[in-house]
């Protein structure tokens, strides 16, 4: 069918756009230490087949022959997505993302049984909140996980790689085993991408290790901030797995959290405070341009 997807569904990305990609990280390994060079053994271990009692309408789906391209459609084997041409897992990501949040904000916008309007977050103020990375991290509208699951069934997919249209795309894990896989191929190598691109900039020296109170002369430090973090700190966590279980969600809320703890306790005005906000704003920027 034509939602099979194989080798040959990979569209080459312009020059422009993967040297741009390798420059942000995008290029380096997505796949797991453990599972290098595309072991036969762990494409078999995540291949999702059709079962044998499944209905001639329900394989039309499958494989793409009765769909919509270009949107979530669900099958007997999860969500997937058929590409249109030139789609890009990020810019399917990114689509995804935005009708995630629409349909949260039209359900948000509905009257509640009094008649009142509710009050939650709409997409808007979403997008200024660093604490939403987190919370609202999810794998079906990441590019990065939407390339986690799928690299194996179509080598050499990248984040910026162009598809042809109808290649089949899967949205979510097939299995909890498959869920703890692209979780810790997330979080060990992508978010460590972003971990890379946050330290490079020029505000990043005072988030590079554990505030010293004492040294710095701010006896009331641990009054205020009841839970320190720095780069340092997260980044010693990343390179012992101790983000490989929860995903890139866990390592958005740490990092995050050390900018945040900068602003809580420094006035506004301060330098030190304009830089916790300049790394805040950085933050959001790379998690989106880096495939989040």
């Amino acid at each position: 069918g034509r939602g099979r997807g194989a080798k040959a569904s990979l569209a080459a990305a312009d020059d422009d756009e993967s040297r741009s990609s390798r420059d942000e990280g995008d290029e380096g390994g997505g796949g797991d230490e453990d599972d290098s060079n595309d072991s036969e053994a762990a494409f078999d271990k995540f291949e999702r087949h059709a079962p044998d009692d499944a209905r001639p309408d329900e394989l039309a789906v499958l494989n793409g022959d009765v769909v919509e391209y270009g949107e979530r459609v669900e099958t007997i084997l999860g969500p997937a997505y058929f590409a249109l041409e030139d789609d890009t897992p990020f810019s399917i990501g990114r689509k995804l993302f935005a009708l995630a949040r629409a349909e949260e904000g039209r359900k948000s916008a509905l009257p509640s049984h009094d008649g009142a309007e509710t009050e939650k977050t709409t997409n808007v103020s979403y997008m200024n909140n660093a604490r939403d990375l987190a919370e609202s991290f999810d794998l079906e509208t990441c590019g990065n996980a939407i390339v986690a699951l799928n690299e194996r069934r179509l080598p050499g997919l990248r984040l910026r790689s162009k598809l042809h249209e109808g290649t089949r795309l899967w949205l979510s894990p097939g299995s909890p085993e498959e869920k703890a896989h692209v979780h810790k191929t997330l979080a060990r190598f992508r978010c460590g991408a972003l971990l890379a691109a946050l330290q490079k900039h020029e505000c990043a020296l005072i988030f590079s290790e554990p505030v010293d109170h004492v040294k710095l002369g701010i006896p009331d430090y641990p009054e205020i901030v009841k839970t320190p973090m720095d780069l340092g700190t997260v980044k010693r966590k990343l390179e012992n797995g101790e983000y490989d279980e929860i995903g890139p969600s866990g390592f958005v809320a740490d990092a995050q959290l050390a900018f945040e703890n900068c602003l809580l306790y420094n006035p506004r005005g301060s330098e030190a405070r304009q830089m916790g906000e300049i790394m805040l704003k950085e933050l959001r920027i790379k998690w989106v341009a880096l495939g989040f």
